[in-house]
């Protein structure tokens, strides 16, 4: 029997050694140039280094992590060719998505950004969506491209407009409501681009 490499990450530790990967305990961001592109969390497989998409994307841990290298450069060949392709295509596609994200207005930023952690790693019940606690308000600030003051008013807004509850993590109310628009908005795009 193969003996399985854990590696532990804490906050902010990057995943160095090329491989895949799954992902056992926490949640990493993937970036590309210190962007957000998605979140991962446990159960979730990733391609990290320099063998994949020339490096571009990255992979932060956001507390204490626990990954499986279930792949790395010696076997590189033996991940079927297939789900390589497929996590490259997912990657562009997000970093895509990432580039069209900045020609929104902040408060639609903001509100893509929370619809993307919501259906990445949300914990959805009872029509709310509970966001893990992983990134900070100066961070958020920065994914959205405001200051910390002006995502506070945005977030009271939000508040205000029954779209997040009163509290201090980030949750976001009206699922179903959050769905529709971003679903509503993706088919849209979709349709534009046919």
């Amino acid at each position: 029997m193969n003996d399985v490499n854990v590696m532990k990450l804490a906050k902010g530790d990057v995943v160095k050694e090329t491989g895949a990967y799954v992902v056992l305990s926490g949640y990493l961001l993937c970036k590309a140039s210190q962007n957000l592109v998605h979140f991962v969390q446990a159960g979730d497989i990733f391609i990290a280094g320099d063998n994949f998409c020339s490096g571009v994307f990255y992979y932060e841990a956001k507390g204490d992590v626990r990954l499986a290298l279930i792949e790395n450069t010696a076997t590189w060949g033996s991940l079927e060719i297939q789900k390589r392709e497929f996590l490259t295509r997912q990657n562009m596609h997000l970093l895509i998505k990432r580039v069209d994200f900045f020609s929104l207005s902040v408060k639609r930023r903001l509100m893509a950004l929370l619809y993307q952690a919501g259906t990445e790693i949300g914990v959805v019940h009872d029509n709310l969506c509970e966001l893990p606690t992983i990134m900070t308000q100066q961070e958020v600030a920065e994914y959205v491209n405001c200051t910390r003051e002006y995502l506070s008013g945005l977030r009271r807004t939000l508040v205000n407009e029954g779209l997040l509850a009163k509290k201090n993590s980030w949750v976001l109310q009206n699922w179903s409501t959050w769905e529709e628009e971003f679903e509503g908005s993706l088919k849209e795009r979709q349709a534009e681009m046919q």
